[in-house]
């Protein structure tokens, strides 16, 4: 057997050894809920943390600090279809994963492996096994506490702008559900020309049982949402407007959510998006 067999006869072993310790799952586990390995004493094993940018995490583990790096690569058909998580440490890594998304029908989605790129044993897979059991604890208490507070999911969202606007004199066209296709809210008012099509995300999942159901996204999340919930608008404002039809996007009223849009609103007003804004009360705002 020469060198390069050899290697890639290596590789595939580390990659099966990777599976069968369903680290490729863990990961993608701790990465649905970034905001853990964020939160201060929120995990005991995690001594320090602080982030890099929108994707990546300085960890400190057992005095050893690590940076995981999770992103979504590619774009298409309004859906994020792939994504890649990775860590390192003192510039080697020692595992990185392709991910793909699953979804449900409440528009809630999560990675979940592709295939394994790069897998090297040692000490840190002990020191991740102990902060995974640690957030899946961690996990479950908050899922007790958020049953007793559910932010705004998307059929709220929709519920609370389609009584904004029947309040602004329109006409309430179309209304959709999580469950039913095509946009979110069309509405016209006998006052102007056109239609006002909108499109809704929420800021938690609107399926009872579902994984985030009355959680609130974390912030990478929430990023999807917007960037899903901008695209679909653009793509509405290249296809479906006809006689002075308007785009509008309506989503909840969090920091989040605003953090991320008023860093495209030069975007959004030159394409003419209306984006409305759901408070916790379900008033409505402008941004």
């Amino acid at each position: 057997m020469d060198g390069a067999e050899n290697d890639t006869e290596q590789t595939e072993l580390r990659r099966r050894k990777a599976e069968e310790l369903h680290v490729g799952e863990m990961f993608c586990e701790l990465c649905f809920d970034y905001d853990l390995l964020t939160s201060p004493h929120a995990l005991p094993a995690i001594t320090g943390a602080h982030t890099i940018g929108d994707t990546s995490i300085e960890l400190i583990i057992n005095r050893t600090a690590y940076i995981l790096r999770h992103e979504y690569t590619f774009f298409s058909s309004n859906d994020f279809i792939g994504g890649y998580i990775e860590l390192t440490c003192s510039g080697q890594t020692l595992f990185a994963l392709q991910t793909e998304h699953s979804h449900e029908d409440s528009g809630e989605c999560w990675n979940k492996p592709k295939s394994v790129d790069e897998f090297v044993e040692g000490p840190w897979i002990e020191d991740f096994l102990e902060v995974y059991r640690q957030a899946q604890e961690e996990a479950s208490r908050q899922e007790k506490e958020s049953k007793l507070q559910r932010g705004l999911d998307e059929n709220d969202v929709v519920a609370a702008v389609c009584g904004h606007l029947q309040a602004a004199g329109y006409h309430i066209l179309q209304r959709c559900r999580t469950t039913e296709r095509g946009i979110d809210i069309i509405a016209e008012r006998p006052s102007q020309p056109g239609r006002l099509l909108i499109e809704a995300k929420g800021g938690t999942a609107a399926r009872a049982g579902s994984r985030r159901f009355g959680k609130a996204f974390n912030r990478q999340q929430v990023l999807n949402r917007v960037a899903k919930g901008f695209y679909t608008a653009g793509c509405l404002c290249s296809s479906n407007r006809t006689g002075g039809d308007r785009v509008g996007l309506a989503l909840p009223d969090t920091e989040w959510f605003r953090d991320y849009l008023n860093r495209v609103k030069v975007v959004l007003d030159a394409l003419g998006i209306t984006v409305f804004l759901v408070k916790e009360d379900r008033s409505v705002v402008l941004l």
